[in-house]
């Protein structure tokens, strides 16, 4: 690219009853420098006035569009695989992911980008910063070192720090749009973005600087790692069996992209296996070699291994 040439950025932003939180981010994606943005919003039938907000910004904004939809998608995640299916990404060098919620640095896109373009990889995510409405602030970084397995267990991060390149986006879209079914039973966009990059033995750019303040409030999706609320929400995901139900359809995603894997199959032979104490050492085993890139989370999975959550 010519230094003068600014990458042209699609934004993809799901929104659902975020009034509180849009006009401020919004207000940031439009202050990115070193690049032209585009934001493609799809609201997923707010009822606290977002959807006014959203038509009285894109009034004033020719780089901003809606796509509507008939009923609600039903979480935050498969209001973005809507976006994904259906957004024209053809005409823009990147994509990106934005919540509704955070606050953006001028320099997010333009210094994801520079990583992306300086190195082979598929995808980018940084660190965040995480901010509290008490003042409280925590950088939160992900883990570098990858597991040969990771994209079983987890994503690359928080999802509004991806910047995506315009070839391996439209394998993500072609990918969702031929396999609704199974991406329709999948939770996190994001999380399956990385198994995607992850099994086609594609390459990903984690960066350790944070260019978003990322808000944590009572209605975040997720929200935060570490914070006691999240541990235990995440501790409740495990041991009722959701975490395992994900797990199941991330093979079950990683084996349309991998059409034949000896490890893929090995693992998924000790996975489905009855319950059992062979099955649940042999699962720890896999996990703590292979599992999380964080060593604490690896050693959280291995003993829900043991106690049979997984």
């Amino acid at each position: 690219m010519h230094d003068c040439y600014e990458p042209k950025v699609l934004i993809l932003l799901a929104t659902y009853n975020g009034m509180l939180w849009l006009e401020e981010q919004l207000e940031s994606i439009t202050k990115q420098t070193g690049v032209r943005v585009k934001i493609l919003i799809s609201d997923d039938h707010s009822d606290d006035g977002s959807l006014d907000s959203i038509l009285e910004f894109i009034e004033s904004n020719s780089n901003a569009e809606m796509i509507t939809s008939e009923k609600s998608s039903g979480s935050a995640g498969q209001n973005f695989f809507r976006l994904i299916r259906n957004c024209d990404y053809q005409n823009f060098d990147y994509i990106a992911f934005s919540d509704q919620d955070d606050v953006w640095l001028a320099d997010k896109l333009v210094s994801g980008i520079e990583c992306l373009k300086s190195s082979s990889v598929c995808g980018y995510s940084s660190a965040t910063l995480a901010v509290w409405e008490s003042g409280k602030e925590r950088l939160i970084k992900q883990a570098k070192q990858i597991r040969n397995f990771d994209f079983l267990f987890e994503g690359a991060g928080q999802g509004c720090t991806f910047i995506l390149k315009h070839d391996f986006f439209g394998y993500v879209q072609e990918f969702c749009v031929d396999n609704k079914e199974v991406t329709n039973r999948f939770y996190y966009h994001d999380w399956l973005v990385y198994i995607l990059a992850r099994a086609s033995h594609k390459e990903w750019f984690f960066d350790e600087r944070s260019f978003i303040r990322y808000r944590q409030h009572s209605t975040n999706d997720t929200g935060a790692k570490g914070s006691l609320e999240a541990v235990r929400n995440r501790l409740k995901l495990i041991k009722n069996g959701w975490f395992k139900a994900q797990i199941s359809i991330a093979l079950e995603i990683s084996k349309l992209v991998v059409k034949q894997s000896v490890d893929l199959d090995d693992f998924g032979q000790v996975f489905y296996r009855n319950d059992s104490l062979t099955r649940r050492l042999i699962l720890m085993k896999f996990l703590v070699v292979n599992g999380r890139r964080k060593t604490s989370e690896r050693m959280v999975l291995a003993t829900a291994s043991l106690l049979g959550w997984i």
